[in-house]
């Protein structure tokens, strides 16, 4: 689970690495407990108590599930209204648990910050910039959410970062890359630093290694008459400085700090030019890192159901039922059944 204020009203939003069950439902209430271990741990061999438990009064109310976030192969959330009090008094008791990842030990070019993102850099038309059918094949941090124009870069997602982070030098950064196994000259692949198997993106079926971005930088269309058209621009470390360029040559197209990839895209894409990513291969080593960190006992979180549309019982002293048949054919009437319970003679 990781966990997210959303500012302006106490309303809370919690992320899971895995899918919702499907019983879950806008209007139930989510809860929250932290267990304890309760029992001796003498009898049994694995040295650890039996299980962890809570008294009724350490399950504490989030609040009412307001949105769903569906499972997109990554994470799935729930966004919960939080009564102020409850949130003042209890949010920082909300714990994200799990198993921590510790990074590689790296030498060479390879020591450099991943930022786990992924950069894809497989079989690309050199004129057209259309995606071979293998490259439809992305793992799930991948995401398939290449912007509508102008987006043609096989480092795209790599590219994205640093205009998400304007000020970030690109020499700073490795990026973790996959390639298709049947196309891929593994001799050489092989003496490329390599990404860990225990990485969390780690994909066995591709070839994993780094990659790094060279240069942001702004190219004409590249066409069958000019495969490859000079530079128009210098080339830049950051994005912010290669907006600075795009302002100062272009001072009426609209560029200004700040903007996004996909809307620098979208006025390039507009006056025929591209701007994009130079990427070349990290060399270095990477080796697993001995050190094992401890996983952390998360919040357990649970639900509650909206009884508005969830009873299965009747409340009250006394009931009266006449149950009616309009049915023109035979009909049958499988069961009905209620449950009591005597409360005073």
């Amino acid at each position: 689970m990781h966990l997210t204020w959303l500012p302006g009203d106490p309303v809370v939003q919690l992320n899971f690495p895995n899918p919702l069950n499907v019983s879950v439902q806008v209007g139930d209430v989510a809860y929250f407990s932290n267990p304890t271990p309760v029992g001796q741990a003498h009898p049994w061999t694995a040295t650890t108590t039996p299980h962890l438990s809570n008294p009724k009064s350490g399950i504490i109310m989030i609040g009412e599930i307001i949105q769903i976030i569906p499972w997109n192969g990554t994470v799935s959330s729930i966004i919960c209204n939080m009564p102020q009090l409850l949130f003042n008094q209890y949010f920082a008791d909300i714990v994200e648990g799990g198993c921590p990842w510790n990074p590689p030990i790296c030498s060479g070019d390879c020591d450099r910050i991943d930022p786990m993102v992924g950069l894809y850099n497989g079989m690309v038309d050199a004129y057209t910039y259309t995606f071979t059918p293998t490259q439809i094949q992305m793992p799930n941090f991948f995401v398939p959410d290449w912007p509508t124009v102008g987006s043609w870069d096989p480092g795209y997602l790599a590219f994205k970062f640093f205009f998400d982070n304007p000020t970030f030098h690109v020499d700073d950064y490795k990026f973790h890359t996959l390639f298709d196994l049947q196309n891929s000259n593994l001799s050489i692949i092989s003496q490329y630093c390599q990404v860990v198997s225990s990485h969390p993106f780690y994909n066995p079926l591709w070839l994993n290694y780094y990659r790094r971005v060279v240069n942001i930088h702004v190219r004409p269309f590249t066409t069958i008459a000019n495969p490859n058209p000079p530079n128009i621009l210098t080339q830049h470390s950051t994005a912010n400085s290669a907006i600075n360029e795009l302002m100062i040559e272009y001072p009426s197209l609209g560029f200004s700090l700040g903007m996004t990839l996909s809307q620098v895209q979208t006025i390039c894409f507009a006056n025929s030019m591209r701007v994009h990513v130079s990427t070349n291969p990290v060399n270095g080593s990477c080796v697993e890192n001995p050190i094992v960190l401890p996983c952390v006992q998360g919040s357990f979180i649970m639900f509650s159901k909206d009884n508005k549309v969830n009873m299965s019982d009747m409340l009250g002293y006394y009931a009266s039922v006449e149950l009616r048949n309009n049915s023109k054919t035979d009909a049958e009437l499988f069961n009905v059944g209620t449950t009591f319970f005597e409360s005073s003679k």
